[in-house]
């Protein structure tokens, strides 16, 4: 199910219509974010902004930068040396009090927030582990939606890791995504088990 588009030369129109779509579909849960391939797609834009949206409706929203790799929800808002965060915490080193901060986002409101944490050698294995699944119970009890920012999920292991235990996707496609690479996308999916609550096409501007 198509949620929206997002052009960049005027992005709140798509941010607002996505957020309204998706939240018609998600009530509760582990929701990851995710680009069907590693290009500039925007979701972490998109996280951020959803994050806004469902703040304001009154929902309780805990927003993780899942990405290890490329870390930007992190580097926005928890710039520095890396710092305890994600890995950490699914690892079973901290728990949430030592990983979380509250960080300003665009409306005025105050977004509860986990960085991506220190890197690790295997992140996908560490994300399948029985710690790192308790640990996210616990927040799915925790909060209304857990909204995680993940890696690319053709791309990265650890995205289809993270996408295996949502409770659904939103995937973010790119403009000029292939026939062939989106059948390969929907495959993907039905291998990892994982509900889709919708695509996201983000049109880069001429």
């Amino acid at each position: 199910m198509l949620l929206g588009q997002l052009d960049r030369t005027n992005p709140q129109i798509g941010y607002d219509l996505v957020a309204t779509n998706a939240g018609q579909r998600v009530e509760q849960g582990i929701v990851v974010v995710t680009a069907s391939s590693d290009t500039e797609a925007g979701n972490t834009d998109l996280v951020v902004h959803l994050a806004d949206a469902w703040i304001h409706e009154g929902r309780s929203v805990l927003v993780i930068d899942g990405n290890v790799h490329r870390p930007r929800l992190s580097t926005r808002y928890a710039a520095g040396p890396p710092r305890l965060g994600f890995t950490d915490l699914v690892g079973g080193l901290v728990d949430e009090v030592a990983v979380l901060t509250l960080v300003q986002i665009p409306n005025g409101g105050r977004m509860c927030f986990v960085p991506c944490g220190r890197p690790v050698e295997h992140p996908a294995s560490l994300l399948r582990s029985a710690t790192a699944q308790q640990t996210l119970t616990r927040l799915r009890q925790r909060y209304d939606i857990v909204l995680i920012d993940a890696p690319p999920i053709m791309e990265r292991a650890e995205g289809g890791a993270i996408a295996s235990v949502a409770d659904g996707v939103l995937v973010v496609v790119p403009e000029g995504e292939q026939a062939e690479q989106l059948d390969a996308l929907r495959n993907r999916i039905e291998v990892l088990g994982v509900s889709t609550y919708g695509v996201v096409y983000d049109l880069v501007p001429a």
